[in-house]
């Protein structure tokens, strides 16, 4: 298990990014501070389990944020639940959840592979430090839920 430390000057504590996956409590306790769906344990376990890459950030033991990968390592890869609790964001816990994730990538996928993410249009100026841009208007991302399939 890998793990990056950096003293953080506001919080006085050690800050540290593990590569390791949360448990279903965690995840579910970030979430909602963030104002998320809480998920049923199930579905974490299964998306945990099917992530390439899972990453925690804990302070005092404790996860206070976490990102993870999915996609198959060739020609996409998606970023994925970048999450910090509300109290630990603006300094720093965002940025080296990505710099993990994306050095992981970096190490294990081809550069010829694509890196993709979605969010909310606040939080483009932070993933834009990394390199992510937004899709021009001919190639719109989009999604729906499974049950709202139309098959023909």
């Amino acid at each position: 298990m890998a793990v990056e430390r950096e003293e953080s000057e506001s919080q006085m504590t050690d800050i540290e990014i593990i590569f390791r996956t949360p448990s279903s409590a965690e995840c579910n306790r970030i979430q909602a501070a963030v104002g998320w769906r809480e998920a049923p344990t199930a579905v974490l376990e299964t998306a945990f389990r099917n992530s390439l890459v899972v990453v925690c950030a804990t302070a005092d033991g404790k996860v206070i944020g976490m990102g993870r990968v999915v996609g198959d390592l060739t020609t996409w890869n998606y970023i994925q639940h970048v999450i910090v609790l509300p109290d630990w964001q603006k300094l720093g816990v965002g940025r080296r959840i990505m710099r993990a994730l994306l050095g992981w990538l970096a190490e294990h996928a081809p550069p010829t592979s694509n890196c993709a993410l979605v969010c909310r249009r606040h939080n483009v100026a932070f993933y834009e430090r990394f390199g992510l841009r937004e899709f021009v208007a001919e190639v719109p991302g989009m999604r729906m839920k499974l049950r709202e399939a139309v098959t023909t």
